[in-house]
């Protein structure tokens, strides 16, 4: 290996023909340094020291100095050097032959030296080297006589006729072969430039094809009839973590997952079987969530009409699936909302109305217009309580968290929010024990933190029995400000629980005295909370009571 591309190796600077013209050069330079090597060891045996000795010259000052020079990219003068070297080293050796009267026939050589001329020559430079080959033969044929004193004779003048007829059928046909040579050269690179072109239209397309594949925003693959992945796009490799290499030419069932496999399976025969196939899948992972995937099977057909690929294109509709979740649950809020408004606010409004009614047409006596205005009072606050929430929900729908911060004193913040509760606690005898410094100062929201007091006060008087207390307390934990309002009531189902968490809208439950809700109060604390970068726990068990959590950073929160 390592000598074939020795002998083909030459300078990128050369052109097709001139390329494959020191090729040759080298392959004959080569195969003359295995003869002379031969010829010297042959000689040497046979005690011709002479012809030995030339053999040894040959290889020291011919062969090896083109090899030299043909490395060095000296291309010209190595082929002159081989040509005129072994021109004269042969006729040198056959002249000496001649003294000596050995009739060895050197004279055949050089007349096969005279082939590789056309090859290596152009122009009047090859008609030289004819010339001077001719020459050679034709002083060596003369010498044979007048080495002897012998008259050159008319056998003489028809070797040279001969000679000049050999020489020109070589010349002829060497030119003629060595044109027809350099036209299929020619072609040859044209040929060659077509495919190379041809292979760089066919890698800039496979690159433009893999890059439109790989940037698809689905699963794309094709099979072949035994279920062979053929084509995959990235996505195969990113969902699995096996590199595309490996998964061309592997089966379906060593890449994908068992569970997957054990879907894809009827539907691939189906596919095969000429049918196309849609299909939604949906994959449990191993965190607990879940994929929604929609995809569809193509099948290929050949000129036999038989199934010959099948492509497969598959698309994560997760989020449209979580978007379609979202949906339902904005409508449910709507018809929720839609209920409120024309439910719980009218019903105070109307007991308002027949309050009034009833007093314009004297059919009330002072002591049930006492206790008809007391209720009306109570329906009026919690309608206004009502209110607030709904505006307060909505503007955390539909805006962003408010960019102004103000100076709170929380401990005065629990107070005002508990004054407007001063009805309930005393009609159900709770006591609210605000535990909270005076010398607390917060910059928050400050509309925003007191919609989560008011509404978490709310919450545990609503659910808290007759009798029994509240506690507001403040400690610290880690690096946030915690706000724990904790009750004695009934407490919170672990389904219940579940829902608080998830900052679902609620179906509204009684109070402990029949108070009424809209469900959206602890969802609409959720809402303010986050925007704020706060958090909510929630700590229940059923009939001991509830404890709600605002947990808020320390940074750039406490004043003093």
């Amino acid at each position: 290996m390592g000598l074939s591309r020795f002998l083909i190796n030459v300078h990128d600077d050369l052109s097709g023909l001139e390329r494959r013209k020191f090729v040759v050069l080298k392959k004959v330079n080569f195969v003359a340094i295995v003869v002379a090597l031969a010829l010297m060891c042959i000689n040497g045996f046979s005690g011709l020291v002479l012809q030995s000795l030339a053999c040894l010259l040959a290889i020291l000052l011919i062969f090896l100095p083109v090899i030299l020079l043909l490395n060095r990219g000296r291309y010209h003068f190595a082929a002159s050097l081989f040509t005129f070297g072994l021109l004269a080293m042969l006729s040198g050796v056959a002249y000496s032959n001649i003294l000596i009267d050995r009739k060895t026939h050197l004279e055949v050589i050089i007349i096969g030296l005279s082939v590789i001329a056309p090859i290596l020559y152009e122009g009047w430079w090859r008609r030289c080297v004819f010339a001077c080959i001719f020459l050679a033969l034709c002083g060596l044929e003369a010498l044979k006589y007048i080495s002897h004193d012998i008259p050159l004779p008319s056998d003489y003048w028809f070797a040279l006729l001969n000679y000049c007829v050999a020489f020109l059928l070589i010349y002829f046909f060497s030119a003629v072969f060595r044109d027809e040579l350099a036209r299929s050269i020619e072609e040859a690179d044209r040929l060659n430039e077509k495919l190379t072109s041809s292979e760089e239209q066919l890698k800039k397309s496979k690159l433009m094809m893999d890059s439109l594949l790989n940037n698809l925003p689905l699963f794309l693959a094709m099979l072949d009839r035994k279920g062979n992945y053929l084509i995959v796009n990235k996505k195969y490799e990113d969902a699995f973590g096996i590199p595309i290499q490996e998964i061309i030419g592997h089966h379906y069932r060593d890449v994908l997952p068992d569970e997957i496999v054990a879907f894809h399976d009827p539907l691939i025969e189906k596919c095969l079987a000429g049918t196309p196939q849609d299909f939604y899948q949906n994959i449990s992972q191993e965190n607990g969530a879940f994929t929604h995937s929609y995809g569809k099977y193509f099948p290929i057909f050949g000129e036999d009409n038989q199934v010959e690929y099948v492509t497969v294109f598959v698309t994560d509709v997760t989020e449209l699936k979580e978007a379609e979740h979202k949906l339902r649950e904005l409508n449910r809020t709507k018809d929720k909302l839609f209920s409120i408004i024309a439910h719980d606010l009218m019903s105070p409004i109307d007991t308002l109305k027949n309050t009034l009614y009833l007093q314009d047409h004297g059919e009330l006596s002072q002591e049930e217009m006492k206790r008809y205005t007391q209720s009306v009072r109570e329906n009026l606050s919690g309608l206004s309580h009502m209110l607030d929430n709904l505006l307060s929900w909505a503007k955390a729908q539909f805006h962003g968290a408010p960019s102004h911060k103000s100076a709170v004193c929380l401990h005065q913040l629990i107070e005002e929010s508990a004054g407007l509760c001063e009805e309930i606690l005393r009609k159900k005898q709770i006591l609210l024990r605000n535990e909270v410094s005076t010398d607390l100062i917060l910059q928050v929201h400050e509309n925003d933190l007191r919609v989560i007091i008011r509404n978490l006060l709310n919450n545990a008087l609503k659910f808290n029995r007759e009798g029994g207390s509240i506690y507001v307390s403040v400690q610290t934990e880690s690096e946030s400000i915690v706000c724990t309002v904790r009750d004695e009531g009934v407490g919170i189902s672990e389904s219940r629980l579940e829902q608080i968490r998830g900052r679902v809208v609620m179906d509204s439950e009684m109070g402990t005295s029949g108070e009424k809700g809209t469900g959206i109060g602890l969802s609409l604390c959720s809402e303010l909370a986050t925007r704020n970068g706060w958090g909510i726990r929630v700590s229940s068990k059923k009939g001991e009571g509830a404890a709600f959590t605002v947990v808020m950073p320390v940074n750039g929160l406490i004043l003093r």
